[in-house]
This record gives C-alpha cells, structure tokens and sequence, in this order.
C-alpha cells in the first residue's frame, strides 16, 4: 500500500472542491497528473459506478468510481495486464492538529499478482513520491484560494 498525507490549512470541503475541479488540475499541477476526465456533465458524473478517463504519467486508464461523498473520493483502476489493479483513494479528514484545516489522506491499495512491483524499494516508492508532490501542489492551489 501507498500512503502519504499532509496538512492543508482550508477545510475539508474547499480541498475536495478542487480536487474534483478536474478541469483545472493542469493550472496547479505540472507533475505525473496529465488529466483527469469525468464522463459526462454535473455531480451525478462523478457518481459510485461511474468511470473516469485518467492520463497519468503518459499512461491512459478508465478506473471506476467507488465512492464520492464528503470525507472520500476513491477510484478503482482497471488490471494493468491483467495482473493488477489499485483502489485510489482520497480522503479529506478534519484535522486534529489545525482546527478548521484538513489532513489530506492520499493512499493505492494494490490487488493482483503483480502487485509486488508496487513495494516501495520497485516502483512503489517512486509513485509515492508524485503522489507526495501532487498533494503539495494541491495544498498550495487550495491555500492560494
């Protein structure tokens, strides 16, 4: 599993709000996110079943939504070869540190056979440092606002 977090001095709900402004990622964004698409228009896109089209580090997937509601936003990422897939979550805690301010949870839990490539001295530790550099860039969006 990948796990990283960090405090984003805004509340719970600003921080998902643009998290989920997809359309603006690249605005805040310039690392390993390339795009996040949702498939369809309004709330009701972003919807548990709903799909997603992702462009993460030039590679393209269409993960499932699996929950959106205000402590959560979570995908499940289609098998990689038929050998894994990645339960991506997002999740927007009030903060026991910094009242009035959000730890900003951002996790993969990985299944499959291939999930050993994700141990943090393979390929995991590298994801976790892009994971770690889109929440810094997420916080620094959010704080501007």
């Amino acid at each position: 599993m990948l796990h990283t977090q960090l405090e984003i001095a805004a509340p719970p709900a600003k921080v998902r709000e643009t998290l989920l402004d997809f359309k603006r990622i690249q605005e805040w964004h310039s690392g390993c996110v390339q795009s996040i698409v949702q498939q369809g228009e309004g709330p009701a896109s972003l919807d548990p079943g709903n799909r997603l089209r992702c462009k993460i580090s030039d590679f393209e997937f269409e993960p499932t939504i699996t929950k959106n509601d205000e402590s959560a936003f979570e995908w499940r990422g289609p098998p990689v070869f038929y050998i894994l897939s990645g339960l991506h979550t997002f999740r927007f805690e009030p903060s026991k540190e910094n009242p009035g301010s959000t730890t900003l949870v951002h996790s993969e839990e990985f299944f499959g056979a291939g999930k050993f490539l994700m141990a943090k001295w393979l390929l995991g530790g590298n994801i976790e440092r892009q994971y770690a550099q889109f929440n810094e860039d997420l916080k620094a969006e959010v704080e501007k606002l």
